[in-house]
């Protein structure tokens, strides 16, 4: 298996990262490149092989592809406005990004008294 990973499909990972099938780093959405990091860091864990973790590492901070953090970031904070502007009552915003019903909202009146804590003998 560490062979098939190794030379099937690292090399296409690691082909898609650095030429994205001849395209622009900006043609592909940003999970077309986190599945292929994602990949790639499978088969470095799985390998043992360090180097390929270093990689992936780099790529998600300093690259120039949609799944560096300088690029998906501005990009998903760009769609969430949109989504805010277009629909302000959207279900997905509603629960705080898709993360769960009202993750971020303080509880209810009811729920912010304090319950007495249990006494540890």
């Amino acid at each position: 298996m560490n062979d098939v990973a190794e030379h099937v499909f690292y090399p296409l990972n690691k082909d898609f990262l650095v030429r994205r099938h001849g395209t622009c780093d900006g043609h592909y959405w940003a999970n077309w490149d986190l599945c292929n990091m994602a990949a790639v860091l499978s088969i470095g864990i799985f390998n043992d092989d360090q180097a390929k973790v270093d990689e992936i590492i780099e790529y998600f901070w300093n690259d120039k592809g949609q799944g560096s953090i300088q690029h998906v970031i501005p990009h998903l904070r760009q769609r969430l406005r949109r989504l805010r502007l277009a629909r302000p009552r959207h279900p997905v915003l509603r629960t705080t990004a898709g993360l769960g019903p009202g993750l971020l909202r303080p509880p209810p009146a009811a729920d912010t008294r304090r319950l007495p804590l249990p006494q540890l003998t």
